[in-house]
């Protein structure tokens, strides 16, 4: 059993860094839709604009809309900006756009 250790650590490493990528992707709801006007969220980064959502936060501020946007809340793409929601870049993205993971 012991020589099985490091492969099911590294599987449930992968397993974690699978689940957790792109937190709030299928998660439906109203979110910034319930709090501000349609085109009229928060600019910049600004923590005001926290939401809570399963046991975390989401945020409808310009600044969750960078390039990966995991933490932007279900309804910020279409609520705040009039865009199709945008399913959150992956890592393998992410490292062919910057040449280095995330971090």
């Amino acid at each position: 059993m012991a020589s099985h250790r490091p492969f099911l650590i590294f599987l449930m490493t992968l397993l974690v860094a699978v689940l957790c990528s792109g937190q709030f992707w299928e998660v439906e709801g109203q979110y910034c839709s319930l709090y501000w006007s349609s085109g009229q969220c928060c600019s910049d980064r600004d923590d005001e604009c926290v939401l809570p959502i399963m046991d975390t936060f989401c945020y409808c501020d310009s600044f969750c809309a960078r390039r990966d946007g995991d933490d932007c809340c279900p309804d910020f793409w279409e609520h705040c900006l009039g865009e199709p929601k945008r399913r959150p870049e992956s890592d393998l993205d992410y490292v062919r756009h910057y040449g280095r993971p995330r971090g």
